[in-house]
């Protein structure tokens, strides 16, 4: 049983790293779709 929690928790973190990269690389795709309407 303290084997899969260990798993789970994981998971959960990969999960959440994962979230955590897909956000970053949304906002600074953002940042910079915004940066070029401003100077174009």
């Amino acid at each position: 049983m303290l084997a899969r929690l260990r798993s789970h928790r994981r998971t959960a973190t990969g999960q959440l790293l994962r979230g955590l990269c897909y956000g970053a690389g949304t906002g600074i795709a953002g940042l910079a779709s915004w940066w070029l309407q401003q100077h174009l």
